[in-house]
């Protein structure tokens, strides 16, 4: 019984060692950063850079915080503000953004977010 007791303890060492340096690699794992590349209606829209560590993988513009556009790549989308309104050209797609509400309209190929 005492021998079944010990292999039990040392199998669950194992374990525990295992499952330890498993969240040792985990942690080591690169994450994502974003950037912001523009600023527009008063910091409203903003146009972000996405890298994984210094790779840029894609681009995000964002309304209040909540990402309103998504693109892989490393070419940003085009942005000018006309009238209050930020317009994105991408691809053959054009998004319009209003700051206010954050109203988005799409036209074309566009994916959602």
């Amino acid at each position: 019984m005492r021998r079944l007791a010990l292999r039990a303890l040392l199998s669950l060492l194992a374990v525990a060692a295992l499952v330890g340096l498993a969240l040792v690699r985990l942690a080591r794992v690169p994450r994502p950063r974003s950037r912001a590349l523009a600023r527009f209606a008063g910091g409203g829209v903003v146009v972000e850079r996405v890298t994984l560590r210094e790779r840029v993988i894609g681009h995000v513009v964002r309304c209040d915080g909540g990402a309103v556009f998504e693109r892989f790549g490393e070419r940003p989308p085009t942005a000018r503000e006309v009238g209050g309104v930020v317009v994105l050209s991408d691809r053959g797609c054009r998004v319009s953004v209003a700051p206010r509400g954050c109203r988005v309209e799409r036209v074309g190929t566009c994916g959602r977010p």
